[in-house]
């Protein structure tokens, strides 16, 4: 009874994110997206680091936006080329062979949530920040972002 409590409240609060939707974003852009990118776990005071926990997209047309749990989110275009680029980036840095931990998010370790849509499908894998991959996205965007940690 407690730990549903825990939840509802949590949810009400905003600390269980859906996965497909931006935090204070549009679902439908997040669906939109050929490359979405949720960051998150740990328990991290926002105001003092708040791209420790952010959602990025891509669009088709290479409309990109990021946006942080708390502040001002960032937009901009990426050229189609860059886009195509950037999946086969993911793609050649082990992304069909990666395994999901949808747990790393309750285990309070921090994530990637890597979505990619193209050609009709679509992939998601949740993946520990510490994999070479999720440290290379990562670090991409933030300087895509012109972000200092």
């Amino acid at each position: 009874m407690r730990i549903g409590s825990l939840l509802v409240l949590a949810g009400a609060i905003g600390l269980v994110a859906h996965p497909g939707v931006a935090p204070g974003g549009d679902p439908k852009a997040a669906e939109a997206a050929v490359i979405a990118i949720q960051r998150g776990g740990g328990f991290v005071d926002p105001a003092k680091t708040p791209f420790a926990h952010y959602w990025f997209t891509v669009a088709k047309d290479g409309s990109w936006e990021l946006k942080p749990l708390k502040g001002e989110s960032k937009k901009g275009k990426l050229g189609a080329d860059v886009v195509e680029k950037w999946v086969k980036d993911i793609e050649a840095g082990g992304f069909r062979t990666l395994k999901s931990n949808p747990a790393l998010g309750a285990a309070d370790e921090s994530y990637l949530d890597i979505t990619l849509r193209m050609n009709g499908k679509k992939e998601r894998k949740r993946i520990r920040l510490e994999e070479k991959l999720a440290q290379t996205l990562d670090r991409r965007i933030l300087e895509l972002g012109k972000v200092d940690r």
